[in-house]
């Protein structure tokens, strides 16, 4: 529904379901704004790229610390796209408080 609403407004948009958590971190719940920083550094693949030269939009459910997006970002961005925003549905705090 997020690339139909962009293409109503945007032009043609694209969903490509491309970055996969890697390796054996754990999972993000329960943990501060570090450890997620931390867990997340090198937690994140390229399963499929994004078709070349379009513009990116992280979508993703929840927002604790940003950890994860960041990390998707970071991913993307080493591969040359071109990340503009993130989209999330939900806010959560964090459990150590940091914002």
């Amino acid at each position: 529904q997020v690339a139909a609403g962009l293409s109503a407004v945007a032009g043609p948009a694209v969903v490509v379901d491309g970055l996969r958590r890697s390796g054996g971190r754990e999972h993000q719940s329960g943990l501060g704004a570090l450890a997620r920083r931390v867990n997340r550094a090198d937690g994140v693949r390229l399963a499929q790229a994004p078709p070349p030269g379009c513009a990116c939009l992280l979508v993703d459910d929840v927002v604790t610390t940003g950890a994860t997006l960041a990390a998707c970002r970071r991913v993307l961005v080493a591969a040359g796209h071109d990340v503009r925003a993130g989209l999330v549905l939900a806010a959560a705090p964090s459990p150590s408080g940091v914002r």
